[in-house]
């Protein structure tokens, strides 16, 4: 919370207390790892701390307890360094916190929920198949009736499905009867975002919502990955090289409303080296970059209504891909967790909190914590995953 983690770490006695660090980037472990994958932190951690203990002079006396190494070998190693105390209890410290996380991981049994999350947003399973709608309910059905699952959760679940699916009105009762009277109006807020909550009366069976796109994308994805549950591309993930390469469309910003002649494929960043404003002689700049990216043209993404953690990830994977010609920053009013996305849907008013005296309705809201945008209305409405 606030930038501050509590974890258990071993001191030269072998005592184990409660700790309490800021993170911030001037950890060189964190800035590296904190839009990987929990696995891909897992590895790249333990392996990072292999090779400091391999290339470490003092840590080569410790050959002989290196076999198999854990948790509680990495803290005999500490106790047993203590010159090397500070360095190493960053290492514990990331251990510790990706252990609690799985934790909570294996506990909250999110890899069912999370499953059942990105069948709703894909419309296909982990093996790339389609899947049924009433499949998709019933599994709904039998997570709610689990009772595993926090108000919270259950909230989040129903959102994704109402999103993604054209539910019946019997399906939508089935699913969201036993939520609180509050949570309920949060769902019905869903029709500020263009989702309506219930399909029409006439229509005899729930409906996937998610376009064909969305499936072949999520498709195509799982021949590239490891992580069946990282199938979902968002929208940015798309948008973003199409603006680096020129290829974005006006169609694709149907809020936009650009002057006559101007096209967003002629908004293509040129290409050569960054130019001084200043006026005189220019002087000197430190780059932070490696130095192939000081002849990089910048692309600046700013995200207006927030952007999300599997957003970031995406785009730095793109990068790390070398699929992006220009250097990309990143940015957006609000950094967006799903219980943000939540919270701010659930704080807007009804329709009814809207409606004038003339029976017209007079709308004057901020959709800040909002997305997606209505740009993203042919594709999944997930609220993104963690």
């Amino acid at each position: 919370e606030n930038d501050i983690v509590e974890f258990k770490s071993t001191d030269s006695s072998g005592a184990k207390k409660s700790k309490k660090v800021i993170i911030s980037n001037e950890d060189e472990l964190w800035a590296q790892y904190k839009y990987k994958h929990i696995s891909e932190a897992m590895n790249g951690i333990t392996a990072s701390f292999n090779e400091f203990v391999k290339n470490n002079s003092t840590a080569k006396l410790q050959k002989g307890a290196m076999g198999d190494l854990n948790l509680d070998k990495m803290s005999d190693i500490i106790r047993s360094m203590p010159q090397y105390n500070e360095l190493l209890q960053k290492y514990t410290m990331h251990m510790n916190l990706i252990d609690d996380c799985l934790e909570i991981f294996t506990r909250s049994d999110l890899k069912e929920i999370g499953e059942i999350e990105q069948c709703l947003a894909t419309g296909v399973d982990g093996e790339g198949h389609s899947i049924k709608n009433s499949k998709l309910v019933s599994l709904i059905v039998s997570k709610l009736a689990s009772g595993k699952l926090s108000d919270e959760e259950k909230l989040r679940l129903l959102m994704i499905a109402v999103i993604t699916l054209e539910l019946t009105e019997k399906d939508r009762k089935m699913l969201t009867n036993d939520l609180l009277p509050e949570d309920q109006r949060t769902v019905q807020n869903l029709v500020w975002l263009g989702v309506t909550p219930q399909a029409a009366a006439s229509q005899k069976k729930s409906q996937n919502r998610v376009d064909d796109n969305v499936k072949k994308a999520a498709k195509n994805k799982l021949k590239n990955i490891s992580h069946d549950l990282c199938r979902t591309t968002t929208s940015i993930e798309t948008i973003v090289p199409d603006i680096d390469k020129g290829n974005v469309q006006n169609d694709q910003f149907g809020v936009i409303s650009l002057p006559s002649g101007l096209a967003l494929s002629n908004l293509k960043p040129k290409a050569g080296g960054v130019t001084s404003l200043r006026k005189g002689k220019p002087g000197k700049t430190t780059w932070n970059e490696a130095s192939d990216d000081k002849t990089k043209t910048r692309l600046i993404v700013f995200v207006v209504g927030g952007l999300s953690y599997p957003e970031i990830r995406a785009l730095k994977d793109l990068e790390a891909q070398k699929q992006l010609d220009s250097l990309l920053i990143l940015g957006g009013t609000y950094l967006m967790r799903p219980k943000d996305y939540i919270q701010g849907i659930s704080e807007m008013g009804s329709l009814s909190e809207y409606q004038n005296k003339s029976g017209g309705y007079s709308i004057n809201i901020c959709l800040l914590y909002t997305s997606p945008s209505p740009r993203d209305r042919q594709k999944s409405r997930m609220p993104s995953s963690a």
